[in-house]
């Protein structure tokens, strides 16, 4: 935040001291340590030490973090981008990962949740005892598409198992796109008809064309139907995949496919359960909050529910 030109930055003060730092009066930083970044004035240039305090710094500075310290030992950060994790991925390997972690001891799961009107801010925590920790910050503001902003945001961070050390940062949308559209496909891999000829994706959002993809990957003989509230979209998302066609009579595509896979934002009933056929695979991934949901109360009556953990679902979205 700042206000009239004035950056405000505030770190705790949880490094080891350092003696070479600028004590400098006319800036107010001390000798303890905090976070080290590389600054854009040559003044001070040197490694800058910032204490728990506010600073208003006249001059906005660059910050790129160079290392972190705890207790006198330097940290390794691996920092994870978009486009090396897009490069050093597959959707089958992928789900072939999650069934070895699904191996492992049950993950504690916690999640927190802020609400300001429709936008949301979302924590979740997990740890795999064995494997390590995750922390999760979601960001969704729905207005944003309208100001040519993307409506999620958030990050990523891993912790050591062992030591509790930061491990990992992540990028949040790399995480977004794989593990969500993943899900879906390990469960679709294991619940859905093996021979599934037609597939139905509901919304041509983001994560539609994620589940595009990853559906794909599974699914490579299938045809794809999309349809979207806005058909010129849907329209669209169609000519960016081969075999894959647009719909606008939503009843009878859910009618037609052998899997449904909804990825929308809806805080009513998209897909209703009249619509459904037995044998028919319905991925359900849109809602994550209470007053979200994208299937009627019929058609979990008429359905066997499988949900990926009680914990992040039951009371924590519409349907459930």
């Amino acid at each position: 935040m700042g206000d009239r030109g004035r950056d405000i930055i505030d770190f705790p003060d949880t490094s080891p001291h350092r003696k070479r730092v600028s004590d400098d009066e006319a800036y107010d930083l001390g000798q303890g340590a905090g976070l080290y970044v590389n600054a854009t004035q040559d003044s001070l240039a040197s490694p800058l030490v910032i204490t728990h305090r506010c600073l208003h710094l006249r001059l906005p500075i660059h910050l790129i973090p160079v290392s972190i310290e705890e207790r006198g030992h330097q940290m390794s950060v691996v920092q994870i981008s978009f486009e090396e994790g897009q490069a050093n991925l597959d959707w089958l390997g992928l789900c072939q990962a999650f069934d070895r972690g699904h191996q492992l001891p049950r993950a504690e799961i916690s999640d927190t949740f802020l609400y300001r009107g429709g936008d949301t801010l979302l924590n979740r925590s997990a740890w795999i005892d064995g494997l390590g920790l995750a922390v999760k910050c979601a960001t969704v503001f729905p207005h944003n598409p309208k100001n040519n902003r993307p409506m999620i945001n958030g990050g990523v961070s891993l912790f050591s198992d062992e030591t509790g050390a930061l491990t990992a940062l992540i990028d949040f949308h790399l995480v977004t796109k794989w593990k969500t559209a993943g899900d879906s496909l390990c469960a679709a891999l294991k619940l859905a008809r093996r021979n599934a000829k037609r597939i139905l994706i509901v919304g041509a959002g983001t994560v539609g064309h994620s589940l595009r993809e990853a559906y794909g990957a599974g699914f490579p003989d299938a045809e794809f139907l999309i349809w979207n509230r806005t058909a010129t979209t849907a329209e669209a998302f169609a000519k960016q995949y081969p075999n894959t066609r647009a719909v606008q009579d939503l009843p009878s595509a859910v009618a037609s496919a052998d899997i449904v896979t909804s990825g929308t934002m809806s805080t009513t009933p998209v897909l209703s359960g009249d619509w459904f056929l037995p044998g028919q695979h319905i991925d359900l991934i849109g809602a994550y909050r209470p007053d979200m949901r994208e299937v009627d109360d019929q058609a979990l009556l008429r359905s066997s529910v499988f949900v990926d953990s009680y914990a992040t679902t039951l009371e924590h979205i519409g349907e459930l």
